[in-house]
């Protein structure tokens, strides 16, 4: 059981725990997914995650997860052992999807169109770009050098270098694209982008300059 309207859901990364957020009951759903057997995981705890909790994340070193209020306007710092929030990084308001990279986060902010960069040891925003409307989620490719994210109302997938935020590519994708995952093999980068109106996945295929 999770709460009502669940909607992320990510990992813990030492396995102990699956994190669920839910987005009409305000929280997020701690499940242990400790033992082989799914039958006996169970959920531990409630996190309260503000008005709308989205996207979350964990940081490298799996001790802390990160949750968008996308009701509001921060990112709140979660201490893993505890299960109780220390911080919360201010950030404009209506944040969705979280990326963390190493001491980087990346936020998309839906009614604002942007993505920003949050350095995570100062706990504040230091950089930001604004998109096309609506942007919906975000990945980075596999080498950490570019930002993906789904643009909703335009059907659009847009990239932004990972370092400075700047442009750097932007293709069709019909249909109001939401998720995305990227693979990448060498110069070679395929984009899987799930087109939520349509039911479709489109694979976008790249091949960067070596």
């Amino acid at each position: 059981k999770t709460g009502r309207t669940p909607k992320v859901i990510t990992a813990s990364r030492d396995g102990r725990y699956l994190f669920v957020s839910n987005w009409h009951s305000g929280n997020v759903s701690v499940i242990s997914i400790q033992g082989d057997d799914p039958a006996s995981w169970e959920k531990v705890a409630d996190i309260p995650g503000g008005r709308i909790p989205r996207g979350m994340a964990v940081s490298e070193d799996g001790a802390l997860l990160y949750i968008a209020d996308m009701g509001g306007s921060s990112i709140k710092v979660v201490d893993i052992d505890t299960l109780q929030a220390v911080s919360a990084i201010p950030v404009d308001p209506n944040p969705r999807h979280l990326v963390v990279d190493g001491k980087w986060m990346y936020v998309s902010i839906n009614s604002g169109a942007k993505i920003l960069k949050v350095d995570l040891e100062q706990g504040r925003v230091v950089d930001s770009v604004d998109t096309d409307r609506t942007p919906r989620t975000i990945q980075l490719s596999p080498d950490g050098a570019l930002v993906f994210v789904t643009c909703y109302y335009p059907d659009c997938v847009q990239a932004f270098t990972a370092d400075g935020l700047d442009p750097a590519g932007r293709w069709d994708s019909a249909e109001r694209p939401v998720g995305i995952d990227v693979y990448q093999e060498g110069n070679l980068l395929e984009l899987w982008v799930a087109n939520y109106r349509s039911g479709t996945v489109k694979v976008i295929t790249l091949e960067l300059s070596p």
